[in-house]
């Protein structure tokens, strides 16, 4: 029963004060049984392709040279590699690619039809 009271300051400016348990508690509710934290997904907010890795060549199965801007629930946003994205994501990935129409890009076409045909298949049973 830690009885101390700390002063917090958020991002947005405002301060209050906060007992340790609570300020523990809330730490503790952040993170899984091994201690690591996770953040949920809000939205995707936009794209980036990296132009020195389209060659020219054959259309091969790569994720390499795409870059999302990740909004995340905690407010925060940063940067995800389309490896990271697609699989962690894979159907808000998918869903963004279609939206945007990069469904037909070589990055993108050897596994979007494959995530939404499943994801089609999970509703419809």
């Amino acid at each position: 029963m830690d009885t101390r009271e700390y002063e917090v300051s958020f991002p947005d400016g405002s301060s209050g004060s906060y007992l340790a348990n609570i300020i523990a508690e809330n730490i503790y509710s952040q993170v899984d049984q091994e201690g690591r934290t996770f953040t949920l997904l809000d939205e995707i907010i936009d794209h980036e392709e990296d132009p020195a890795i389209q060659d020219g060549t054959l259309p091969r199965h790569t994720t390499k040279g795409w870059r999302f801007l990740v909004a995340w629930r905690d407010g925060s946003t940063s940067c995800a590699p389309l490896r990271e994205m697609k699989n962690t994501y894979p159907v808000e990935t998918a869903d963004y690619a279609v939206k945007n129409k990069l469904e037909d890009r070589p990055a993108f076409k050897w596994w979007v039809p494959y995530v939404l045909k499943k994801r089609d298949r999970y509703i419809s049973k």
